[in-house]
């Protein structure tokens, strides 16, 4: 009975063991999703970003173009007034500045890229390690079953041997007597 209550609380303990390995299961696939809806955000965003560049970008190139002509201009006429002169200094830092943002979103788009694969590498190891727990729990769960149906039988067993014993002792007691 020792034997049983130990097998039934190995049982028991495998369950659990089941159950948290499930839960844990479920949880990295929850936050699998969420990172995978985090990515396809990101992803949105970075397109999002890309139409921005592409707008600044051609906003640059007609800055550059209009920057190219006002310099032909001023080297044709050599006679510019300080006004003038101010408007294509400004053009030319606004060209200067597009051209720096266009860098600077291109370094944010990479780096969002790399931050969500390593956050997804990481989710789907913790993924697949929960995976094996379970697997090794069910497989553990099966070898206490067997252990159980082993026991069990013998348990049946010694129960008919000692019923066979205790008619021996009853048959020779009625003997002796």
């Amino acid at each position: 009975e020792l034997k049983m209550k130990e097998i039934t609380m190995m049982k028991e303990a495998a369950v659990k063991a089941e159950v948290e390995a499930t839960q844990m299961t479920n949880n990295a696939e929850a936050k699998a999703l969420s990172l995978k809806s985090q990515l396809n955000e990101s992803q949105k965003m970075i397109e999002m970003k890309v139409k921005e560049l592409n707008k600044t970008k051609e906003k640059w190139e007609e800055t550059k173009s209009k920057a190219t002509t006002l310099k032909c201009q001023l080297d044709a006429e050599k006679k510019i007034s300080a006004a003038e002169m101010q408007k294509l200094h400004t053009e030319l830092e606004i060209a200067v500045k597009a051209e720096l943002d266009v860098v600077n979103l291109k370094v944010q788009i990479v780096d969002l890229q790399k931050k969500n694969t390593t956050e997804i590498q990481y989710w789907n190891t913790k993924l697949k390690l929960a995976n094996q727990v379970v697997d090794n729990s069910k497989k553990n769960l099966q070898e206490i079953n067997l252990i159980y149906n082993k026991s069990a039988a013998e348990v049946i067993d010694l129960k008919e041997k000692l019923v066979d014993i205790n008619k021996q002792l009853k048959k020779e007691m009625h003997e002796v007597s």
